[in-house]
């Protein structure tokens, strides 16, 4: 473990966002601390990554692994990324890498027993061609299915719910554009070889400057908990930490030593009285007051 956060420590954002992508391909689908949610978190993980640098993560990690405090942490993460311009990347628009050659693998193909699935399965023969359709289903995450057709059209089961992060998912549907794929008889049963997914991670240039921070944001009347002042003040005060943990400080330019993750709190004061019904962001009337940790 040491060797593994020496090496994030040491990683530039490019480095960094490579690594976390690598992660995800070698442990997405596994039971662990982070929660991938979907192909579609790993560009949002690496962005946070690149933003906060190697060693505020390395520390981070490090004072995961060591204390097994998970509670407490400041819940707004906020990032920012701004070209040599001086134009900032809009996250929401952050681009993705190129499309590049991804090999093909091979998934069951389920529900072969279903009533309307069982005469494309009947004539299903080794090395037949076979469509991936996206069509409406309840019983799918997100009320969406994907259907294995026959050339003919004909439905011969499904992409297991499991399997659906797992292979190219189809961009339209049925007939619209589709995903080959091809039979594959095993002694399981039916297989379907299929592409697998479209990449999903995100490009981070050398040339661009990357900042993160974490906030907590507390209410006028509310204060912190014991965890969030626990977590405040590792990352704030060198000699509160009880074990050595390399990577949370590091030297500054005038001979001190200054935290690696930018950590503060954040205080919301209502302005006039009355409950205000909400505005996206917030309530109206609501401004958003800076304070320090030792006012809590």
């Amino acid at each position: 473990m040491d060797a593994r956060l020496a090496e994030v420590a040491a990683c530039s954002p490019t480095e960094l966002a490579a690594l976390v992508n690598a992660a995800f391909d070698a442990r997405y689908d596994e039971v662990g601390l982070v929660h991938w949610r979907g192909r579609e978190a790993v560009a949002k993980l690496q962005i946070v990554a690149a933003c906060f640098g190697g060693k505020a993560v390395a520390g981070i990690a490090l004072h995961l692994a060591v204390t097994g405090l998970r509670s407490g942490m400041p819940d707004n993460t906020m990032v920012r990324a701004t070209r040599p311009t001086g134009e900032c990347v809009d996250v929401k628009a952050w681009p993705l890498a190129d499309e590049r050659a991804v090999p093909p693998l091979r998934v069951l193909l389920a529900q072969t027993q279903l009533q309307h699935c069982q005469n494309g399965t009947a004539g299903l023969e080794d090395g037949a061609a076979l469509e991936v359709r996206l069509e409406p289903n309840k019983m799918a995450p997100n009320g969406l299915a994907f259907a294995i057709h026959d050339v003919g059209g004909v439905r011969c089961g499904y992409v297991a719910n499991a399997d659906m992060d797992r292979v190219r998912a189809p961009t339209g549907k049925a007939p619209e554009p589709y995903v080959d794929g091809v039979a594959v008889r095993s002694e399981g049963g039916w297989l379907i070889e299929v592409p697998g997914p479209a990449p999903r991670d995100v490009v981070v240039p050398a040339d661009w400057t990357y900042e993160g921070k974490i906030v907590e944001v507390k209410s006028k009347n509310d204060a912190l908990w014991s965890e969030q002042r626990m977590w405040i003040r590792v990352c704030e005060d060198e000699g509160y930490l009880h074990y050595d943990n390399p990577y949370l400080f590091e030297d500054d330019d005038e001979g001190g030593r200054i935290g690696t993750v930018d950590i503060s709190i954040t205080r919301v004061a209502e302005k006039g009285s009355g409950r205000k019904k909400g505005v996206a962001g917030g309530h109206a009337g609501m401004e958003v007051e800076p304070v320090v940790a030792g006012e809590d």
